[in-house]
């Protein structure tokens, strides 16, 4: 068994053990987009997949602030095969369950992936 086979299956056993649920939505909207909001410079009309993962919520370390990354951003980490054979993108939301038990939509930032030998382990995404 390749070193990255092994890595990725360890990840995804473990967040699937101790991760929490948490709403991923992929966007499925072919680039380039077509129409932006002028005022926020952002794409509109984006339709989405909705997927539903494991993954660990925590908050942003501070050596990670760096860049776009904010000290009150929110680290979302999961396994690369939750996904496979899709990739995270800065087009794609998640949706978590507060402490409240209420649900927010966040942005994703940032992407981070650590890999073993080439191939994706985990992703960080930093939402807010």
């Amino acid at each position: 068994m390749s070193l990255d086979k092994a890595l990725r299956k360890v990840a995804s056993k473990t967040i699937q053990k101790f991760g929490t649920d948490i709403v991923y939505k992929r966007c499925t909207t072919a680039r380039p987009f077509q129409a932006y909001d002028s005022t926020l410079g952002v794409p509109t009309g984006l339709t989405y997949v909705n997927d539903t993962i494991k993954g660990r919520v925590g908050k942003v370390r501070r050596d990670q602030v760096v860049g776009v990354i904010e000290a009150t951003d929110t680290v979302v980490t999961f396994a690369a095969t939750s996904l496979a054979p899709n990739v995270p993108s800065t087009t794609d939301k998640v949706v978590l369950t507060l402490d409240t038990g209420q649900s927010r939509e966040y942005e994703i930032v940032n992407i981070e992936r650590t890999t073993g030998t080439g191939q994706p382990v985990i992703f960080d995404l930093f939402v807010r």
